[in-house]
């Protein structure tokens, strides 16, 4: 506790001392006289592509984050029947892969569509917990411990798809002034799949979940996949990820205005 006050005692002269120069310091610009009114996130939310992105996010993340932590490790050690030394393992494959992929995939996918990216991450995804749900056929195994660590493996790879693509259209969506409240939105719906996935998995755990568990998955994944083929057709092809022509911008710098415009920078 005497420590504590000490601390505080020696840091205020120095606090003081920045109070002062600081006291005119502005995180924002002021806004110019003619700029549109910045709107509130029901405003935003409204958008047709907010509004199915957010939804894409958050099933995302409830089939995918949200059930690493809880749905997978149950799935792997009452229905695999394997050991906690190969749910580790798993978790260290599927560390490995994102390190190995992560540079090479934001190249390999740069340039193309990101709903179409998207697309190709649920279908693996989908493949990925086909693979853990054949598992559940020979459990005990060492087949079953293979497609244990197989399965976050595959899931990996697709997982190095999802952040060069969702957080990127959020950002082309939104104006510099509403940026932070779109990567907000994009947050609470990253959140929110994260805190429903291991409720919805340990509801599904007490009712003899083992194969209608995989289906669920499965299907979510597909739907995700789904989602993104409705983003595609209404998302501006900026906010989108297709290259622009020289005959479109003189600096090749491209962003979408909050009517869903492409305005040049």
């Amino acid at each position: 506790m005497m420590a504590d006050i000490r601390v505080v005692r020696q840091s205020a002269p120095r606090t003081a001392l920045l109070l002062g120069p600081l006291r005119r310091v502005r995180t924002q610009h002021a806004a110019e006289a003619d700029a549109p009114p910045v709107g509130g996130y029901r405003e935003i939310v409204r958008r047709p592509a907010v509004l199915w992105l957010t939804l894409l996010t958050f099933l995302s993340v409830f089939i995918g984050y949200g059930q690493m932590e809880a749905g997978f490790p149950a799935f792997a050690r009452q229905i695999s029947e394997v050991s906690t030394q190969v749910v580790g393992l798993s978790f260290a494959g599927n560390t490995a892969v994102i390190v190995l992929l992560q540079f090479a995939v934001p190249r390999l996918i740069s340039g193309r569509r990101r709903t179409r990216v998207m697309q190709i991450m649920a279908l693996i995804w989908a493949v990925s917990w086909v693979v853990l749900g054949a598992t559940g056929f020979l459990p005990g195994t060492l087949t079953a411990a293979i497609g244990v660590i197989a399965y976050l493996g595959v899931f990996a790879f697709g997982e190095t798809m999802l952040q060069p693509t969702v957080p990127a259209i959020y950002n082309d969506l939104a104006s510099d002034r509403t940026r932070g409240r779109y990567n907000a939105i994009n947050s609470a719906a990253f959140q929110g799949g994260a805190i429903a996935g291991p409720l919805v998995a340990g509801a599904m755990r007490g009712t003899g979940w083992g194969a209608g568990f995989i289906v669920v998955m499965v299907a979510g994944s597909l739907a995700v996949g789904l989602l993104a083929l409705v983003l595609e057709s209404v998302v501006s092809p900026a906010a989108n990820g297709v290259p622009m022509t020289d005959g479109e911008g003189a600096s090749g710098i491209h962003r979408t205005d909050e009517d869903g415009g492409v305005r040049t920078q």
